[in-house]
């Protein structure tokens, strides 16, 4: 701005961006440097060290370990290229390190590497994790990987390959993936059949419910259980009448659980008349509670079916108190309708019954009133331990320091 004098006062800005940049007076600190450069150029050091000729020079597996972890914390820009070149690393817990940094920060560049490690490297547990990483950043590249690898003589690749196949069919756009995942329903691992079955419901396509169905009869528990699900993911039209059979016969509890939750999920209205035929009369094994948790998860409920809920706890007599409290809090899940459906039922209620649905039209106003949405359900059940789920994840949550937060299937 002008000065008294007409001079034009220089602004703070450019003083400040000149200060900044000016090099710094001799024995005087300059401006703080970003962190960043030195944290790459340590980690660059130790990982470069790491092929000297001396081994007292060298830089021990926890050094580069450390190292390659550092890199993961960085732009891929800058972390991309070392960590492809850790790729190659002696170590397989290093190997493994630079894989999740190469998958974590979309580091394109290390898919050869990826395809080359997973086919050929001398640790199954880095060979999977480098599956994985490839179908995460390049899952057209990945394809023919996972073909070969569903033919791998070690069980744990199959399954992994299968399974990952099948996560990738949508984005991959390969007809021939679900013949490859046909092929493996007859191996003689059962978690090898379990993971083909569940990739087939993972390609989304109903039309190949009719691979999935006959496992439904598969020796194997884990198999039964992961038709099922694959069953509910595909939508298929005729699952209902399958499910509801399996149903009432004699199976594993974890078999019984998964055709719930199945049913549950299958948007055949169908299946709601078979979830309360069920709540009448649960499966071996289980009540009605059972029963109830997956009728809670049903995403579109009819008027129906939350007539019959209400209806059930109006005037069944042998439900006790906490069949009640579980069936009311599924009213309460399904939000207006729900709500609608108990204030129904509790005008012929016996009056102790009646006091209780009308709770669920106040719960509803109450969460409504706190701008809760309707029919918001918050999660339900406890989680998996550490230890679940695929291996490929529980080796990256081991790697990067993570837990593993997937959600109990049972």
């Amino acid at each position: 701005m002008p000065c008294a004098g007409g001079e034009r006062r220089p602004t703070g800005l450019p003083a400040f961006l000149a200060a900044v940049l000016a090099p710094p007076i001799p024995g005087t600190a300059g401006p703080a440097a970003p962190s960043w450069p030195t944290a790459l150029d340590r980690a660059v050091e130790v990982l470069e060290a790491a092929g000297r000729r001396d081994e007292d020079e060298r830089p021990s597996t926890s050094q580069r370990l450390a190292a390659v972890r550092a890199l993961g914390t960085l732009p891929a820009p800058l972390a991309g290229p070392h960590l492809a070149r850790a790729l190659a690393d002696p170590a397989p817990q290093v190997r493994l390190a630079a894989v999740d940094g190469c998958e974590a920060l979309g580091v394109r560049a290390c898919g050869p590497k990826l395809a080359a490690l997973a086919r050929t490297d001398s640790s199954t547990h880095v060979r999977m994790a480098a599956l994985g990483a490839l179908a995460a950043l390049d899952p057209k590249a990945a394809a023919p990987v996972l073909r070969d690898l569903t033919a791998d003589p070690t069980p744990d690749l199959r399954t992994e390959a299968l399974r990952l196949l099948g996560e990738i069919a949508p984005a991959a756009g390969d007809d021939w993936i679900p013949r490859i995942l046909a092929r493996r329903l007859t191996d003689p691992v059962a978690g090898v059949r379990a993971a083909a079955v569940a990739g087939l419901g993972d390609t989304g396509a109903p039309s190949n419910a009719a691979l999935v169905r006959p496992m439904l009869g598969d020796p194997s528990p884990e198999v039964q259980a992961a038709a099922a699900a694959a069953l509910a993911r595909l939508d298929a039209p005729d699952a209902v009448p399958v499910l509801a059979e399996r149903l009432q016969e004699r199976a594993d509890r974890s078999v019984h659980w998964a055709i719930l939750e199945a049913l549950a999920a299958l948007t055949d209205p169908r299946a709601e008349a078979v979830l309360l035929a069920a709540l009448d009369l649960p499966p071996e094994d289980f009540g009605p509670v059972q029963v109830l948790a997956a009728l809670r998860e049903r995403p579109d409920p009819s008027p129906a079916l939350a007539e019959g809920l209400a209806e059930r706890i109006a005037h069944r007599p042998d439900w006790t108190e906490t069949t009640r409290e579980a069936a009311l809090g599924v009213l309460l899940a399904y939000g207006k309708r729900g709500a609608a459906a108990a204030a129904r039922a509790a005008e012929a209620a016996p009056p102790a019954r009646a006091l209780e649905l009308r709770r669920v039209g106040r719960a509803h106003r109450l969460l409504a009133g706190a701008g809760v949405p309707d029919g918001a359900r918050p999660p339900a059940g406890p989680r998996a331990p550490v230890d679940a789920g695929p291996l490929r994840e529980r080796l990256r949550a081991a790697v990067s320091g993570r837990r593993n937060r997937r959600p109990a299937v049972a």
